[in-house]
C-alpha cells in the first residue's frame, strides 16, 4: 500500500470557501469514522488537542500549529475564494440564517452575529456595534484569508491587527509554505485530481454545492451586498478585502 493510501488528510477549512462541500465529500468516501470529531477551533483548549491521534481527516474552521505538531505523514491544503464574494456570500448566510432562527437560537454567544444582522441593517453590521462585536466581526470579515496563513489561527487577528497590509501580505506567503497545496472555489477540479492517490478514489467537489446561496452559483453577491451598503459604508468595507486580494494574487491562485 503507497504512503499516500495512508496519509492523514487535513483539510484547513476557511469560513464560506465551499469546505462544507469538501468536507462532507471526504467523509463520503472515507466514512465517518475515520474523522476526527474536531471540527471547530473551540472545541478544544490547545493547538495539538485539535488533531486528535486516529483519524485519516481532519477537517474544520482549524488552528494550525507548528508541523511538528501534526499528524504524520499527511496532505495539507486549504481553499481560497475571491474575498469580496467570500464577504458577501459570508453576510448573506448569516442574514438567512438569522431570519430562520427560533428565540433559543438567537440566545448567548452562539446567536450574537444572528441577533446583530437582524438589529441593524448592512452598514451597521460591518461598521458598528459594541467592541465586542467589531472584534467578532473583524476576525471573520476583515482579510480573514491573509490573517488566518499569516498567523495559523481562525481569530489570529487581533495578533496583528496593526501590521501594515504588505507585511501582512509577505507573512502570509512565509508560513503559507507549509501548507501543501492552496486551491480555490474556482479550481477544485485540481483538488479532486490531487485527492485521489490519498483516497483510492477521485471525489466529486467542483460540480457540488453543499450549503450554498438560493442563487445561480455564477451570480455575483458583491455587487448586491454593495446596494445595501451604499457608496460610503461599501467603500470602508472593500478594505476588509484588500490584502486577501493581493495575496491571492501573489500565490497565483486563479478565482
Amino acid at each position: 500500500m503507497s504512503s499516500k493510501a495512508t496519509s492523514r488528510i487535513v483539510f484547513l477549512h476557511i469560513p464560506k470557501t465551499a469546505g462544507q462541500t469538501v468536507h462532507m465529500e471526504l467523509e463520503r468516501i472515507l466514512g465517518a469514522e475515520a474523522v476526527s470529531p474536531v471540527r471547530v477551533h473551540t472545541q478544544v483548549p490547545t493547538d495539538a488537542e485539535q488533531y486528535p491521534d486516529g483519524f485519516r481527516l481532519y477537517s474544520g474552521h482549524l488552528d494550525w500549529p507548528e508541523p511538528a505538531v501534526m499528524p504524520t505523514p499527511r496532505f495539507t491544503f486549504t481553499v481560497l475564494r475571491d474575498p469580496f464574494e467570500r464577504i458577501a456570500s459570508f453576510y448573506f448566510f448569516l442574514l438567512r440564517q438569522a431570519e430562520a432562527a427560533t428565540p433559543e437560537q438567537l440566545l448567548g454567544n452562539p446567536g450574537m452575529a444572528m441577533r446583530e444582522i437582524l438589529s441593524t441593517d448592512a452598514a451597521g453590521f460591518f461598521l458598528g456595534g459594541s467592541p465586542q462585536w467589531q472584534s467578532w466581526m473583524r476576525d471573520h470579515f476583515d482579510n480573514l484569508q491573509a490573517n488566518y496563513l499569516a498567523t495559523g489561527k481562525i481569530r489570529g487577528r487581533r495578533t496583528i491587527a496593526d501590521m501594515a497590509h504588505d507585511d501582512l501580505v509577505e507573512l502570509a506567503l512565509q508560513r503559507s509554505q507549509q501548507i501543501d497545496r492552496i486551491y480555490s472555489t474556482k479550481t477544485l477540479h485540481k483538488l479532486e485530481e490531487d485527492l485521489t492517490p490519498f483516497l483510492g478514489t477521485r471525489p466529486t467537489l467542483q460540480s457540488l454545492r453543499v450549503n450554498a446561496a438560493p442563487m445561480d452559483e455564477n451570480a455575483k453577491r458583491w455587487p448586491e451586498l454593495v446596494k445595501l451598503l451604499g457608496p460610503e459604508a461599501s467603500a470602508q468595507v472593500e478594505a476588509f478585502g484588500v490584502a486577501d486580494s493581493a495575496l491571492i494574487d501573489r500565490l497565483g491562485v486563479a478565482i
